[in-house]
């Protein structure tokens, strides 16, 4: 998940999914200054039948940046994360 927040109180604008290829939205986001607040957790999958679930992926630490938003999209963010050690999951 990754979170758009108010720079001023941190108070939640929006939230987006992050999509398989890493890729995320936020729509009609007024100009001004943001934290992008970005979390992962281990991944759940079906098999292929669907009747059972799978555990894994990795599990990342929390990670919040700021961002700043101009009269124009804003293309190519990149969020970087670091992975959560073993001894903290």
């Amino acid at each position: 998940m990754v979170e758009l927040l108010s720079a001023d109180d941190g108070l939640k604008i929006s939230e987006s999914k992050v999509g398989f290829d890493g890729s995320f939205n936020f729509a009609l986001v007024p100009k001004g200054e943001y934290r992008l607040s970005a979390y992962g957790s281990d991944a759940i999958f079906l098999d292929n039948g669907g009747s059972r679930l799978i555990k894994g992926g990795q599990s990342y630490e929390h990670s919040t940046q700021p961002l700043s938003v101009a009269d124009h999209d804003l293309n190519n963010v990149v969020v970087q994360m670091k992975p959560k050690s073993s001894d903290s999951q």
